[in-house]
């Protein structure tokens, strides 16, 4: 499942902001990481606007391709913004491994009556794998075929 967040960088509402722009015009962002989460894309941003003739307005200051204090101001929050954004992915992948070793993050439930899938009453027999192919969403009357499932913890002892 894809989510509308910084560290992806085809996002509707960064989609609509580039589109809407147009030559002469100031794309205003209040901190870059904001606008992207890596450099790559950062630069690939800035880049495009420039190219569009769109000013880039980061925290009150315009940035400036042909300035090299501006570039540099330009790529160092780029830089601090892709660190944390893969920070937070570690420490969350070493958060959920830790919570797993204890026995505390481990199956999915259903949404509809907190109970285990294997034992959810909306599951029609149906298999464990089949819950991640084809979930219980459509009995429930859900849109999003995933809006049935969600992370529970697994106590000791259950």
């Amino acid at each position: 499942m894809k989510c509308d967040t910084g560290t992806n960088r085809a996002r509707p509402g960064l989609d609509q902001a580039l589109a809407a722009v147009r030559a002469c015009d100031t794309l205003v962002v209040p901190k870059l990481d904001r606008l992207a989460r890596s450099v790559p894309d950062a630069r690939d941003i800035g880049d495009t606007l420039v190219a569009r003739g769109v000013r880039l307005s980061l925290g009150g200051s315009i940035y400036d391709p042909a300035d090299p204090m501006s570039k540099m101001f330009f790529n160092m929050p780029a830089v601090f913004a892709e660190f944390e954004a893969d920070l937070l992915k570690t420490r969350t992948r070493e958060g959920m491994a830790i919570a797993r070793s204890h026995g505390k993050l481990s199956g999915l439930a259903c949404r509809h009556c907190n109970t285990w899938l294997e034992t959810c009453p909306h599951s029609s027999g149906c298999a464990w794998g089949d819950y991640l192919n084809n979930p219980p969403a459509a009995h429930l009357g859900l849109a999003h075929p995933r809006a049935a499932i969600s992370r529970k913890p697994r106590r000791s002892g259950a």
